[in-house]
């Protein structure tokens, strides 16, 4: 049975709940959704990657990790993820790999440290037009949560003029998620979104998950699992 082994590593006064496995370059960071925990991988976290270090974590607020104590803009995401990067000594290159909101953080990391990112796999990711096509950007300016800074999060990535010329991977599902969660006419408009997501690079494509919904490293792993190792052979013949 799979098992993630997790530690508490401290950054900037914060304890963050971090798993970590492997020793081989190019770094795999995966980057959980909104409060998405760490076992959010255990499908695809003994199979992605050959002795590639593999990099998972808890944002404050998810898991054992601290509460946070500032706004949770991408910014201050970006900065605990280069802290987190640093204190454990996981060196670049790094290939992200981002769950709906940690697209973002993977899209502003990779703006903001450009020349360490080898490649990006936005899986289900969120999309700066999905959040500016919402009627409601926010839900309660006086918490500090991620979610609560969506719209902050989003200007901070359009603060940034292009993207590097890296390979992503689009992974969508087609399947309309549970109507509670998103209605299909969301689910179509979020699809559109991100295969436009490919466009960032001259070097993008796109992957359907014919059976998944939002969360596809979980009902279709293999196709998540295939995709990361396929980029990584991409990266490795460059």
């Amino acid at each position: 049975m799979v098992k993630i082994v997790k530690h508490i590593q401290s950054v900037y006064g914060h304890n963050f709940e971090c798993a970590i496995k492997g020793s081989e370059s190019p770094s795999i960071l995966l980057i959980n959704g909104a409060g998405g925990p760490i076992e959010g991988w255990l499908k695809v976290w003994e199979e992605i990657g050959n002795d590639n270090v593999i990099f998972a974590y808890n944002r404050l607020g998810i898991g054992n990790s601290s509460k946070p104590s500032e706004p949770q803009t991408g910014e201050v995401m970006v900065r605990d993820l280069k802290g987190l990067l640093i204190a454990l000594k996981i060196e670049p290159p790094y290939l992200i790999v981002g769950h709906s909101l940690g697209g973002f953080i993977a899209q502003l990391f990779a703006h903001t440290y450009p020349s360490e990112v080898c490649g990006v796999v936005f899986l289900e990711s969120s999309t700066i037009s999905d959040v500016l096509s919402e009627k409601k950007h926010t839900f309660n300016q006086n918490k500090l949560t991620e979610v609560d800074y969506v719209l902050t999060t989003v200007h901070q990535i359009q603060q940034f003029d292009g993207f590097p010329n890296i390979p992503i991977v689009v992974i969508a599902g087609s399947k309309p998620a549970l109507r509670w969660f998103m209605p299909r006419r969301v689910k179509e408009a979020r699809l559109n979104h991100q295969i436009e997501l490919t466009n960032l690079s001259l070097r993008g494509r796109v992957i359907i998950a014919k059976n998944s919904g939002h969360f596809p490293q979980l009902t279709e792993p293999q196709v998540v699992i295939d995709e990361v190792n396929r980029l990584l052979l991409e990266i490795a013949g460059n």
